[in-house]
């Protein structure tokens, strides 16, 4: 979920936002480098974070495209004007809803110093704030803004991998590939839920439904190892299990990768 550049050209330190911004944001940098404005007479209570909750609320609902200034002022029961005081604008919004997630993931993590134990919690929790916010994964490494919860998550999942003889350049990288294979298998267990939700099927209904098309497939001799798999397989792994065993199998790959730096 997390998206990173490396090296001079993609240094952040400095940077100032032109004019020519693009995306609808607001030529003055990022919402963090701006704090909330009092404003006298808005509605009580109404702040930057409801606006947010509210936002993930509708996606959570109808989807990350349902959400709009007009149906949070509603749920929030304020006018649609008032919410542009806090936001300037949908863009912005959803930086904000984006770095929110990461407070989720982050929240019940606590380090332990083992690496590969450290390295699984932060798995488990970001995969478990995915499914609980599905949409997620359709703007994961799209919003630019690199917000305080983001930062955060960075520096965590960052810090695992340091001191254990690794360059900056390989801590980045496998913090990336545990990233992106987290986000890879989260978008093919939503895709599997959405088609037998659509089907209106379970998994065990699905495979009965194509069991005559397999049984006349496989007598016919040219799958022998697919068969052979199929019959050892009295029970299909849970999602839980297929996650934890692609953990295992990366998380061994990564440890490897770890006494290699520590014998150079």
């Amino acid at each position: 979920m997390t998206r990173s550049k490396t090296g001079p050209k993609h240094t952040y330190a400095g940077r100032r936002a032109s004019p020519e911004h693009g995306h609808g944001r607001p030529s003055y940098g990022s919402v963090w480098q701006r704090p909330e404005r009092e404003r006298r007479g808005h509605p009580p209570g109404l702040s930057r974070e409801q606006i947010v909750r509210a936002a993930i609320a509708i996606a959570d609902a109808d989807g990350l495209e349902a959400i709009s200034m007009r149906r949070i002022s509603a749920q929030l029961d304020v006018g649609t004007m008032s919410l542009y005081w806090y936001v300037a604008n949908k863009d912005e919004l959803l930086d904000l809803v984006y770095d929110e997630m990461f407070g989720e993931i982050e929240e019940p993590l606590a380090r332990s110093g083992d690496w590969r134990s450290d390295a699984a919690q932060l798995a488990h929790a970001t995969r478990a704030v995915l499914l609980r916010h599905p949409w997620l994964v359709t703007i994961a490494g799209s919003q630019p803004a690199l917000g305080p919860n983001l930062l955060r998550h960075m520096e965590h999942a960052l810090s695992i991998f340091d001191a254990l003889g690794l360059s900056e350049v390989e801590m980045l990288n496998l913090m990336m590939v545990l990233d992106n294979s987290i986000t890879g298998f989260v978008v093919h267990e939503l895709q599997h839920k959405a088609l037998y939700g659509e089907q209106n099927m379970s998994e065990d209904d699905m495979y009965a439904w194509l069991a005559p098309y397999l049984e006349d497939q496989l007598a016919s001799g040219q799958y022998p190892v697919f068969r052979r798999v199929l019959e050892a397989m009295a029970d299909a792994p849970d999602a839980d299990d297929k996650f934890q065993y692609g953990l295992d199998c990366l998380l061994d790959g990564i440890a490897v990768r770890i006494a290699a730096a520590q014998d150079a």
